[in-house]
């Protein structure tokens, strides 16, 4: 069954899964959310529930079951998600979208996450496994490297001093920007609070703690500047590469 979200061409499906007792099997039910025992997701986002696995049923054991989940069924792609003109979702049911903002001609991989307040500006790319908070904006033209994670807590916690879950609102959300033209390399690790310079670039496995300036390159651990940003036609013509390695 196919939709059309925004211009985009979507995927949904018939039927979701629940997780149920032990001693009750897996069967498909009602995808309404009113049909769910438990309250909703604080975040927001939806998710599509499969048939739960363990350890020991992958290895031939009796599998644990959870007795109560709190599982929201719907598409990957929110209602309240504003896309642009011409944006690439290449598998949309392998992306987490939820309240955010992206721009005109964007791409993005899968299993990405993109929250709830999120801007992305026009033409910006990004790769798989990206993780994108609440608090993060990024401008025009940038490139995010797959496995880059932003964060948008400084000290991050689960439960107060009292042992309480921590809920949506109970800690303050620090902002992070990217400006535009800026690149930002495979598995870096953003920490929130910082801005990145515009045509700023940020290395393979970084983690950036402080400010990056403009075209700029910053690499390690923690992230220090070593000088310019190399200039993708400062870099040796394919021809050229190739007849070196012929004559090697």
């Amino acid at each position: 069954m196919a939709a059309t979200h925004m211009g985009v061409a979507l995927r949904t499906r018939p039927r979701a899964w629940r997780l149920e007792t032990r001693d009750e099997a897996q069967t498909p039910r009602d995808t309404d959310a009113s049909s769910v025992g438990a309250p909703r997701l604080h975040s927001g986002c939806v998710h599509w529930p499969r048939p739960g696995r363990s350890l020991a049923s992958e290895h031939g054991g009796t599998p644990a079951r959870v007795s109560r989940a709190a599982l929201v069924s719907g598409p990957m792609i929110a209602a309240d998600v504003e896309l642009g003109e011409n944006v690439v979702i290449h598998h949309p049911d392998q992306v987490n979208l939820f309240g955010c903002k992206v721009g005109d001609n964007c791409k993005i991989a899968s299993f990405v996450e993109i929250q709830r307040g999120v801007v992305l500006g026009r033409n910006v790319k990004i790769e798989p496994f990206v993780f994108i908070p609440t608090g993060v904006t990024i401008e025009d033209g940038v490139f995010v490297g797959p496995h880059v994670c932003f964060s948008n807590d400084r000290y991050p916690s689960a439960v107060d001093d009292k042992g309480k879950l921590l809920q949506v609102g109970d800690w303050q959300v620090v902002p992070t920007l990217v400006r535009r033209r800026a690149s930002i390399g495979a598995n870096a690790t953003i920490i929130c609070g910082i801005t990145i310079g515009e045509g700023a670039m940020v290395g393979a496995g970084a983690t950036v703690t402080h400010d990056v300036p403009p075209d700029s390159l910053v690499v390690g651990n923690p992230a220090r500047l070593v000088g310019p940003r190399p200039r993708w036609w400062s870099r040796p013509p394919v021809r050229a590469r190739k007849r070196k390695l012929e004559l090697a």
